[in-house]
């Protein structure tokens, strides 16, 4: 073989071994090497909490904070100085228990919640502040079907969409004599939904939440530059669409909150002025309320999940420190309607103390008694014979009852003469009468009567029957 046929032949088999080295490599890397891939997941207290995160994080602040399921079991009318935190606005503050809060607040305290969604029913919306508006392309202007809306349906605004869907409910006495005017516009049945005001909080500041699809508010295009002593320590603001610029009292540079798309939405005259809020007007907003504040969200930036983003931890603080004289936090998970019995005891608690000793009393009445108690009745069973007599008496007066008592016991006996004497059964009638007499000795005319004539029609009659054949049974038994 030629040295250059040799070279590439040895050229040839090396890149042939490199090769299959090379993928024996990536087969035993791919298919057969164990390995270990982390997966993010809740534990089961972080599951069961969702705002367990912000608990640990107020406690590392030295903060007292308790928890509650349900804003229903909470005594609102003793509740302790501090700060209340609703997580979820699922479902219905009541009147009453709307009044105890605020009055609760107007002492001095703090409570944080999210605003239903807007409704229909409830009229239009502002865009959520300046701002917004001037980030957001215009809209175009209203046409003569938009205009010719009944008063109660939200026309669109510059988003282009109308309000959320959800359940009916409708204004409470702010927005009365929209919602009067709103009623007489809308068709049939519409009156329902002015009935029940599921957050009478958020209609009494005239705020819902929104779902906002366009372009809000620019974070880092709406604020000051930071401060020296921020940008020296690697503090920078990012710009996102969803961010809402907040500058709480005191603080000495802006915090950003991601709403995530939800935005805050005032209603159109009905929005009360905040005290103070973000930038845009769409991310928090702070009332006045008494000596206390009551604080606006459109979404909950303090669960597990959102705490740790941008400065919404720092954005919590901010609210729990609003009742300096209190750092104590209570977090209540659901707003949840009150049972049927709590409710009732609640609004109705004299009459139903009332009801129930006026049935007491009825039940009084109706069991009481005089004198020793009597002995009870004997137990005792009746005799057998008595039960033989009840039914023989019966038969007796029934129809073919005494036919039926007669052959019963003219079966017997014919049973124990088959037994006895079977060859008296094979002679006639007359042959077998003049033998039975023989034999028993009893009467012919006794005999014919029991064996072969119908049951007596009096009782002496059916009574000499009956003997005739028991006599005739034991003879022939014997």
């Amino acid at each position: 073989m030629k040295p250059g046929a040799k070279t590439a032949l040895v050229v040839f088999l090396v890149s042939a071994l490199a090769a299959l080295g090379a993928a024996g490599w990536w087969f035993w890397h791919e298919h057969l090497e164990q390995r270990m891939n982390a997966r993010w997941k809740d534990s089961e207290a972080a599951a069961d909490n969702p705002m367990l995160a912000a608990t640990m994080f107020l406690r590392q602040q030295k903060i007292e904070v308790a928890g509650e399921a349900k804003l229903a079991d909470l005594p609102l009318r003793s509740l302790r100085d501090g700060t209340i935190i609703i997580a979820e606005p699922d479902g219905l503050v009541t009147e009453t228990q709307s009044r105890a809060l605020l009055a609760w607040v107007g002492k001095g305290n703090t409570l944080v919640m999210r605003p239903r969604y807007l409704r229909k029913s409830d009229g239009e919306a502002d865009t959520p502040g300046a701002e917004a508006d001037q980030a957001a392309p215009p809209a175009a202007k209203p046409d003569a079907a938009a205009a010719a809306k009944p008063a109660g349906e939200a026309a669109p605004d510059a988003t282009g969409e109308d309000g959320e869907d959800g359940e009916d409910d409708g204004d409470g006495e702010d927005g009365e004599d929209a919602e009067q005017a709103a009623t007489k516009a809308a068709p049939a049945g519409a009156e329902l939904r002015t009935l029940v005001e599921s957050d009478p909080i958020g209609q009494r500041y005239g705020v819902r939440t929104k779902l906002w699809a366009k372009p809000s508010v620019r974070c880092g295009a709406l604020v000051e530059p930071l401060p020296a002593e921020a940008a020296s320590a690697g503090r920078t603001l990012r710009s996102d669409m969803r961010l809402a610029c907040l500058t709480p009292p005191g603080s000495a540079w802006p915090l950003e909150l991601d709403t995530g798309g939800e935005v805050l939405v005032s209603l159109k005259g009905k929005a009360a002025a905040p005290l103070w809020g973000d930038r845009g007007g769409f991310g928090l907003r702070v009332y006045a309320e008494g000596k206390g504040h009551v604080v606006l969200l459109p979404t909950n930036y303090f669960d597990n999940r959102e705490l740790d983003e941008y400065d919404h931890a720092e954005a919590l603080l901010a609210l729990v420190r609003l009742n300096p004289r209190a750092a104590r936090v209570l977090i209540v998970q659901h707003v949840d309607v009150l049972p049927w019995y709590r409710a009732l005891w609640s609004n109705f608690a004299l009459a139903v103390l009332g009801a129930a000793l006026f049935l007491a009393l009825l039940l009084w009445v109706a069991v009481r008694r005089f004198g020793p108690l009597l002995p009870g009745p004997r137990a005792e069973r009746r005799s057998l014979v008595e039960h033989i007599d009840a039914s023989a008496a019966w038969l007796w007066h029934a129809q073919g009852g005494r036919g039926l008592l007669i052959d019963a016991v003219r079966d017997d006996a014919l049973a124990a003469l088959a037994r006895r004497a079977p060859e008296l059964a094979q002679l006639p009638q007359q042959e077998k009468l003049h033998a039975l007499v023989a034999r028993s000795g009893l009467p012919h005319a006794d005999l014919d009567a029991a064996l072969y004539w119908l049951a007596g029609h009096t009782s002496d009659e059916f009574t000499l029957q009956i003997q005739t054949l028991q006599a005739l049974r034991k003879h022939f038994d014997e």
